[in-house]
Order: structure tokens, then sequence, then C-alpha cells
């Protein structure tokens, strides 16, 4: 009985050094990416042309790519920057004016929002669309939970038995 408890506290502690390690790295990984605000002024803004062909057939398509590019200032230190969002993929519009309807969002001159990387502010966006922290926050929360249950089970089984074997006694 003793060497069931003791695999028992050794299968808990085991899946709680994962979970408490996993919860761990996710927590650094979220402040290495977490971002952080400040003001910022757009400096260009303009919509391109572009002409690809179609993968699907062998004709050409115009697509509008939106220019814009924005100064911000951290810690005294002034950046520039083109990057929109953070997936950091190039935004197209297949209409003119789709484009430049984004485009008029952002004149020349005026007061921006910026996001940028607290750890490497030369990294920015004017948009956030992605996030890790939710993910990785309920993975680690299932972890622990698997864990309390294994442990409740793994007592609670040995319990019922010892109280079977008393009875029959």
């Amino acid at each position: 009985m003793l060497r069931k408890y003791i695999t028992t506290a050794v299968a808990v502690t085991g899946l709680l050094a994962i979970t408490f390690l996993f919860m761990a790295k996710s927590l650094k990984t979220w402040q290495e990416n977490s971002w952080a605000t400040t003001t910022g002024r757009i400096i260009s803004s303009d919509i391109t042309k572009s002409i690809t062909k179609s993968t699907v057939s062998e004709m050409s398509e115009q697509r509008y790519c939106p220019a814009i590019t924005y100064s911000y200032a951290v810690k005294d230190k002034t950046y520039e920057s083109a990057i929109i969002d953070d997936t950091e993929e190039i935004m197209t519009f297949l209409n003119r004016q789709e484009g430049l309807k984004f485009v008029r969002q952002y004149p020349i001159g005026k007061e921006i929002t910026v996001y940028y990387k607290k750890y490497n502010p030369q990294i920015s966006a004017l948009k956030i669309t992605t996030t890790e922290r939710p993910t990785r926050i309920a993975i680690s929360t299932v972890l622990f939970i698997l864990a309390v249950y294994i442990s409740i089970s793994a007592l609670s089984s040995d319990k019922t038995k010892n109280d079977s074997v008393k009875s029959k006694t």
C-alpha cells in the first residue's frame, strides 16, 4: 500500500513539475512577445498597384497594397516602420476602392497608437491580431486538473480497497 502512495506521489509530482515548467515557459514567451504602446505619427500613406499571375488560371490579377509608413519614439529613440499588423503579411486588396478606404484611415500627419515589442522596440505594428497566451494557459490548466484528478482517484481507490478489506475481517 505504501508503494502505491509513493507511485501516485511521484506521478502527481511529475505532472505538476511539467505543468509548472510549461507555465513558466509560457509566461517567459508571453513577456518576450508582449506588446506595449506609444504614440506615433503617419509619415506617408499611399496605395500601390501590383500585378500578379493567378496560381489557378493564367490570368493576371491586380492587387492594391497599402504603403503606410509611421514613426514613433521609445525611450527617446525614434523608429520608423511600415508594418501594419503583427502577422507581418503583406496586406492586399482586390478592389482599389477598398484599398483607398483603408489608406484614408491613416492620413499623413495623423497621430496614431503604435504597438511595439517591449524587449525589442524596433519591432512594431499598427494592429495586433495574434496572441499565444490563452492557449498556453488553457493547456497548463488542463494538465494541473489532470494531476489533481489522478491523485484523488488513486487515493480514493486505495481507501475503498482498505475499507472493503476491513469489512471482510
